[in-house]
């Protein structure tokens, strides 16, 4: 396998204490090598810190620097181009999936990858798709 694709709500279980799982703790102490997630994940992962903050759960910035080392180790995958997001948006509507979602899987699935997630949906479908999976639930 190469790699592991990292999705949002596997780098919350990372970044915020209220998300965090003995899984997640786990994963934390030995990252893999070869880190990888779509261009989509910074929007996605700082969208959700944001929410976390305003809902108090979450001290503001508390999270900022742990962020940005993580995102050091990630490789960030090119946008796909436009024959690309008709695969993707495929997926999405197949597996019944956000186009975020869609986008890690089939990012996984492009690369051999295993894919890291909390997210049920997204994980039952990597396992319709032979994607090995993190759980980090």
């Amino acid at each position: 396998m190469a790699g592991v694709v990292l999705d949002a709500s596997s780098a919350l279980a990372l970044l915020a204490p209220s998300q965090m799982t003995l899984a997640a703790r786990a994963f934390a102490t030995a990252l893999p090598a070869g880190l990888t997630a779509p261009r989509v994940f910074g929007v996605e992962v700082r969208h959700a810190l944001l929410r976390l903050e305003r809902r108090g759960s979450l001290s503001i910035g508390a999270a900022d620097a742990y962020l940005a080392q993580l995102e050091q180790e990630l490789a960030i995958a090119p946008d796909p181009g436009p024959a690309d997001l008709g695969r993707v948006m495929a997926i999405a509507r197949d597996e019944s999936l956000g186009m975020h979602d869609a986008f890690y899987l089939d990012l996984a699935m492009e690369r051999g990858a295993r894919l890291a997630s909390r997210d049920a949906a997204l994980l039952a479908a990597a396992e319709r798709h032979a994607v090995e999976a993190i759980d980090l639930r």
